[in-house]
């Protein structure tokens, strides 16, 4: 990726870092999809104690190999915004959305893609996202998401 990411071939490197137990099927869903999109495509994320393990069979069950989806454990908070820094496009989960692990993925320089549903805590990514001037990666609906 223009970053780094993808093990520095130029593949793009979508990431999202927020809890492990934010990551609902419906995320999920939505990240294969992308990542049958961008063929090229590597999805980050962190490495949370108990839910590697479920994250890569659901990856598997959507049809992700191993190698589309790499984890990185959980490293010094003083390191956050560095590594932050080598993703591409930090993808929002939607049943709860990323708030301080999100705004550090804008503070690293790392857009936001995000998707406000219904309640509260679906929606925190979308404002501070359009607080960040960056009403374009505010997805309209999950096709809206999955197209930018």
């Amino acid at each position: 990726g223009r970053r780094g990411g993808g093990g520095g071939g130029g593949e793009p490197m979508l990431a999202c870092f927020n809890s492990g137990y934010k990551h609902s099927p419906d995320a999920l869903d939505m990240w294969a999809q992308i990542l049958r999109l961008a063929p090229l495509a590597t999805l980050w994320l962190l490495s949370w104690p108990g839910i590697e393990s479920h994250l890569r069979r659901e990856a598997r069950e959507r049809g992700l190999g191993d190698a589309r989806v790499v984890f990185t454990p959980l490293l010094p908070a003083e390191n956050h915004i560095r590594w932050k820094a080598l993703a591409d496009l930090f993808l929002d989960t939607t049943a709860f959305n990323g708030h301080g692990t999100l705004a550090q993925a804008l503070w690293a320089a790392v857009p936001v893609l995000t998707l406000p549903l219904e309640r509260i805590g679906q929606r925190i990514g979308a404002a501070v996202v359009l607080a960040s001037a960056a009403p374009e990666l505010v997805a309209r609906n999950r096709d809206d998401y999955i197209a930018l």
